[in-house]
């Protein structure tokens, strides 16, 4: 959009002949109305775009914890079957036994803390989507209402600008 407002004003600066009335506004507004889409696409991007690709960033992290804790609960239940059955096995290894039961605690604790940790993250970010998204709507509503006031004065001036060239048009 931004593109196709800067041509148009380009094109009315490039027609509009030095002698018309109101040649100087014009230029003005043409430039305003480039420095106006500049600064609204800046807000955006500085305001509103870098604030949701920081929050869309976390996520691969908690993607990445969370399918670590799925192969930490592979390893526990493994563990835990393994010495299961050498518990319930014919020929009982005191030591094998004692070594699972190690392999059991190590690998419990492991999923355990995950999990625990997993478990106090998660809520807190899905609660916190809503103020997030509220926010980050907000600023880009407050920004693109301001663009378009902003905008409409611009060209409320042109149009006041094409009718007095008008005006004096037909008055000769």
């Amino acid at each position: 959009m931004h593109d196709a407002s800067k041509r148009l004003q380009d094109c009315l600066a490039d027609m509009y002949e030095p002698e018309w009335f109101g040649k100087e506004e014009v230029d003005t507004i043409a430039e305003e109305t480039d420095i106006l889409w500049s600064d609204y696409h800046d807000k955006l991007v500085d305001n509103s775009m870098i604030a949701m690709d920081t929050y869309l960033a976390q996520f691969p992290d908690v993607k990445a914890r969370i399918a670590k804790r799925d192969r930490k609960m592979t390893d526990y239940d493994s563990a835990r079957h393994h010495f299961g059955s050498l518990q319930k096995g014919k020929k009982q290894d005191q030591a094998k036994i004692a070594k699972a039961e190690e392999e059991l605690g190590r690998a419990q604790k492991v999923f355990e803390e995950i999990n625990v940790d997993l478990q106090d993250e998660l809520p807190q970010l899905w609660n916190s989507r809503v103020g997030f998204y509220v926010n980050t709507f907000q600023s880009m509503a407050g920004y693109q209402q301001r663009f378009h006031k902003d905008m409409g004065k611009l060209n409320q001036d042109l149009n006041d600008v094409m009718t007095k060239l008008d005006e004096q048009r037909l008055a000769k």
